[in-house]
């Protein structure tokens, strides 16, 4: 009932749309991460931080924007 999709380019409507209806419908949620917050995983794991932070704050973003 989770997904995360890693991708390069920001999400079009259409997509966040189809997210945000998989959660309201199905209760399944799909977490979007861009470069900057592999990259921001990667610098927190290097140096002793929590990686899943990272994820944490985009299941939270997701959240409000619903």
């Amino acid at each position: 009932m989770f997904g995360i999709i890693a991708m390069r380019c920001d999400a079009s409507p259409a997509c966040r749309h189809t997210i945000a209806e998989q959660w309201t419908i199905y209760g399944k949620m799909i977490v979007l991460l861009e470069d900057d917050d592999i990259e921001s995983m990667l610098l927190a794991a290097g140096s002793g931080g929590k990686p899943e932070d990272v994820i944490g704050q985009k299941i939270e973003e997701f959240r409000l924007s619903m």
